[in-house]
């Protein structure tokens, strides 16, 4: 659980995110890391994820006209090992020009599906969206995705066969789909404007005055400064109790 990520109508939210299949990776892995969240999957393994919107005081779910939600470092082991993929349905899909992902999209065109194609190092992980949107490397290994009105999202992480483990790296922020000042989409529009009221009203008027992706340096997902993705220190990444340490 992300608890008081922001405020929506008013009312303070929770983000909660839970595994809705097996899953199968290291869970002491599973953790921020500077402003971004961090899942770790085993080669060969895949898991699906619900991101859902809470009213912190009720716990009932929150409906959002909007949520954009980004994942980074998208690339793979040596000769295609390990090939890193993001599914998610219900959501326009972006990338940054030019990109390194292969890009499909299943028979309904609901579902949209964004693959690594290039090796990657821990040389080249990104330590922020604006950091990735910045870098030759990072940038093309971006998928952003703006999701319809709903309270709960869904996605689904892959990796092909291979050895060891990878690690997926997200944020609730429309990075690539609002990386072009001079021609943002309909769908960026109003991400950036729900991305601003999910910030916390203290922040608010630094969001709006910020600068690139609408937001504020080092604020991520409208979170307190320097305290990750909106969650208390220590408090991992937030995830429900099967998605925490040592999760099997």
């Amino acid at each position: 659980m992300y608890p008081e990520a922001g405020v929506v109508d008013g009312r303070v939210v929770d983000i909660k995110v839970s595994a809705t299949s097996p899953y199968v990776g290291k869970g002491t892995k599973n953790g921020v890391v500077g402003t971004l969240g961090r899942l770790n999957l085993k080669a060969g393994k895949s898991v699906s994820l619900d991101f859902q919107i809470l009213d912190s005081t009720t716990g009932i779910a929150v409906s959002v006209d909007v949520l954009s939600l980004t994942f980074l470092d998208i690339d793979e082991g040596k000769k295609g090992k390990a090939r890193a993929s993001v599914t998610a349905c219900g959501a326009q899909q972006f990338v940054s020009n030019p990109s390194e992902l292969t890009l499909t999209a299943d028979s309904t065109g609901r579902c949209s599906t964004a693959t690594s194609s290039v090796a990657g190092t821990k040389a080249d992980n990104p330590s922020s969206v604006e950091a990735a949107l910045t870098s030759d490397v990072a940038s093309k290994r971006i998928a952003s995705y703006v999701f319809e009105a709903a309270s709960t999202f869904s996605v689904t992480l892959d990796l092909a066969k291979g050895y060891g483990y990878r690690g997926f790296m997200f944020a609730l922020v429309p990075g690539a789909a609002c990386s072009d000042d001079a021609n943002l989409p309909a769908e960026c529009v109003a991400a950036l404007d729900a991305e601003e009221d999910l910030a916390p009203a203290s922040m608010r008027r630094a969001v709006a005055s910020s600068t690139g992706m609408g937001q504020s340096p080092n604020i991520g997902m409208g979170q307190r400064p320097n305290m990750g993705m909106g969650q208390r220190p220590n408090m991992g990444m937030g995830m429900a109790p099967n998605m925490g340490r040592g999760m099997r």
